[in-house]
C-alpha cells in the first residue's frame, strides 16, 4: 500500500509538472512560445525585406454584383462557366419569376463559388459577359501567422499526449490510471480542434470564395446602364423628350378639364352680360333724374343718389329780390316756394 500510494504520487506530480510545462511555454491553452511563433511583420522580413506574397497564405473574398433581365439564363450560364473554370457551386439560391411579355425573366438571389485564387480573375472576367457588372469588392485576409501559430501549438499538443501515454503505461494504481485517462482524453479533444481549425483555414486558403448576387432589370434599364447617355446630342434628345411629355401632359389635363372651363366660361359671359345692362339701367336712371332737375331749375345741383327710401339733404334758401315788388322775399326750398312781406325801410 505504501508503494502504490508512492507510485501515485509520483504520476500525479509527473502529470501537473507536464501541465505547467506546457502552460508556460504555451501549450494547447494559448499561443505558441515566442520564439516558435513566426513574427507578424505585416508582409514584412524582419530584417525590412519585403516577403513575396507567394510565401503567404491568404484568404480572398470577392463578391460581385450582376444585373439581368433574364436571371434563369444567368444562372446557368453562371453554373457552366464555373464548372469549366475548374470551380465548384459551393451554394445556390435562386428564386424566378413569370416570364414578361418583353422575353425577361424577373428573379434573382445569390450563388457562391469556390475556385483556385489562381483562377479567380479569369473566371470573373468571363462572367463579366454574361451579365453588367455594377459592383465588385474584394477582400484579402493574411493567415499566415495564424497557420504557423496553430502547427506549433499542435506539436505540443501531439508532445504533451506522448508524454501522458508513457504515463499511463507505468501507472499501477487504478485511481491513478483513471486521473491518467481523463488527463489524456481531455487532451486529446484539444488536439483535435486545434487540427480541425487549421484544416479549415488551410482550405479556406486552398479555395477563394466568390460569391454573385443576381439581381433583375427591365431590358431598357438595363440598356441605360450598358450604353450611359453622354453628350449634347444626348441632352437635346433628353430635353426634347421631356417637353413633349410636358405637351401632353398639359393636353391631358385640358381634354379632362374642358367640360368644366366650358361651363365656367358660359357663366361667367352671363354674369359679364348682366352687369352691362344693369350699368345701362343705372346710367339712364341717372340721366332722367338729372334732367327733372334741370326742368326744375335746379341743373345747377346734382342730387346725389342714395339708398331707397333716403331723405334729400337740406338745400340753403336762395333770396330772389323782384325789381317791380321790392318788398317782397322769395324763397326756394327743394321745389317749394315762400312768399313773406317785407316792411319798408324807415325814411332817414
Amino acid at each position: 500500500m505504501t508503494a502504490c500510494g508512492s507510485d501515485r504520487s509520483d504520476d500525479s506530480a509527473a502529470i501537473e509538472a507536464d501541465s505547467s510545462s506546457e502552460a508556460t511555454a504555451g501549450g494547447e491553452f494559448g499561443q505558441a512560445p515566442a520564439e516558435d511563433r513566426a513574427p507578424s511583420t505585416g508582409g514584412v522580413a524582419a530584417d525590412g525585406i519585403p516577403v513575396a506574397l507567394e510565401d503567404r497564405d491568404i484568404i480572398t473574398s470577392v463578391g460581385l454584383t450582376m444585373s439581368t433581365s433574364d436571371v434563369r439564363q444567368t444562372a446557368e450560364d453562371v453554373r457552366r462557366i464555373t464548372a469549366s473554370s475548374g470551380g465548384i457551386v459551393f451554394s445556390s439560391d435562386v428564386f424566378l419569376d413569370d416570364a414578361q411579355d418583353d422575353g425577361s425573366v424577373p428573379g434573382g438571389g445569390q450563388i457562391v463559388v469556390k475556385i483556385a485564387p489562381a483562377d479567380l480573375d479569369r473566371l470573373v472576367s468571363d462572367l463579366d459577359g454574361v451579365g453588367v457588372v455594377t459592383r465588385l469588392s474584394q477582400d484579402a485576409d493574411d493567415v499566415t501567422d495564424q497557420l504557423v501559430d496553430l502547427d506549433i501549438r499542435i506539436r505540443q499538443a501531439e508532445a504533451g499526449i506522448a508524454r501522458i501515454e508513457l504515463l499511463l503505461d507505468d501507472a499501477v494504481a487504478l485511481d491513478d490510471v483513471f486521473e491518467i485517462e481523463n488527463e489524456l482524453n481531455r487532451r486529446q479533444v484539444e488536439l483535435e480542434q486545434l487540427r480541425a481549425a487549421e484544416r479549415n483555414t488551410d482550405n479556406l486558403v486552398a479555395l477563394a470564395t466568390l460569391t454573385i448576387q443576381l439581381e433583375y432589370r427591365t431590358p431598357a434599364a438595363l440598356q441605360e446602364i450598358v450604353e450611359p447617355s453622354d453628350g449634347i446630342a444626348d441632352a437635346f434628345a433628353d430635353g426634347w423628350s421631356a417637353f413633349v411629355g410636358a405637351i401632353f401632359v398639359l393636353g391631358y389635363v385640358l381634354a379632362v378639364t374642358s367640360p368644366f372651363l366650358v361651363t365656367l366660361l358660359l357663366i361667367l359671359a352671363a354674369a359679364w352680360v348682366l352687369g352691362r345692362r344693369w350699368s345701362r339701367r343705372q346710367a339712364v336712371v341717372r340721366e332722367q333724374r338729372r334732367q327733372a332737375a334741370d326742368l326744375r331749375g335746379d341743373g345747377l345741383r346734382q342730387t346725389p343718389v342714395g339708398f331707397p327710401g333716403t331723405p334729400p339733404p337740406p338745400i340753403a334758401a336762395q333770396r330772389i329780390v323782384d325789381d317791380s315788388t321790392p318788398a317782397e322775399t322769395v324763397e326756394r326750398v327743394d321745389g317749394d316756394t315762400l312768399v313773406a312781406d317785407e316792411e319798408s325801410e324807415t325814411e332817414s
